[in-house]
C-alpha cells in the first residue's frame, strides 16, 4: 500500500474479494552479536510481499518495532533493541486495524516472524472479536 494512491487503494477495495490486507508486524532487537536487530523484520517483509502477491491481495508498511522486553538485556547487551509496553503494543495494533476497517477492509491478518508479537495483541482483541495471528518462520519463506 506504502507506493499507491488513496485513490488506488479506494479502486482496488471496490474489486471483488479485495477486502483483505496483510499488516506486516516486525522487531528491532538482538539475536545475536553476528545478526542485524532488523532479523525478524527483513523475514516478515519477505513472507509478506510473497504471501500477498500470491493472494492477490494488499501489504501495509512494516510496523518496525515489536514486543521485545526479553530482548533488552543488561545495559549495552541488546544495544538497538527497541521494545514497545505490551498496553501500547496492543493500542497500536488496534488504531492500525480501525484505521483498515475504516476503509473498508474486512479481513485483517498480522503476520510476524517474531513470536512474542503475538502475545500483546489476542489478549487484547475485543471480546467476541476475531484475532488473526500468522506467525512466519524463516523456514516458511523459502
Amino acid at each position: 500500500m506504502l507506493a499507491l494512491s488513496f485513490a488506488e487503494v479506494a479502486e482496488r477495495l471496490g474489486e471483488r474479494d479485495q477486502d483483505t490486507v496483510l499488516v506486516a508486524l516486525g522487531s528491532t532487537e538482538k539475536h545475536g552479536a553476528h545478526i542485524p536487530l532488523g532479523t525478524d523484520s527483513y523475514v516478515t517483509m519477505e513472507v509478506v510481499k510473497r504471501a500477498a502477491k500470491a493472494a492477490d491481495v494488499l501489504y501495509s508498511p512494516l510496523v518496525p518495532f515489536g514486543y521485545s522486553p526479553h530482548h533488552m538485556g543488561r545495559h549495552l547487551e541488546g544495544a538497538g533493541t527497541i521494545t514497545l509496553r505490551a498496553e501500547t503494543y496492543r493500542r497500536v495494533m488496534s488504531d492500525i486495524a480501525h484505521s483498515l476497517i475504516f476503509h473498508g477492509f474486512k479481513r485483517i491478518i498480522f503476520v510476524s516472524h517474531h513470536g512474542s508479537n503475538t502475545k500483546p495483541i489476542c489478549s487484547g482483541a475485543p471480546s467476541g472479536g476475531a484475532c488473526c495471528i500468522s506467525r512466519c518462520s524463516w523456514r516458511s519463506s523459502a
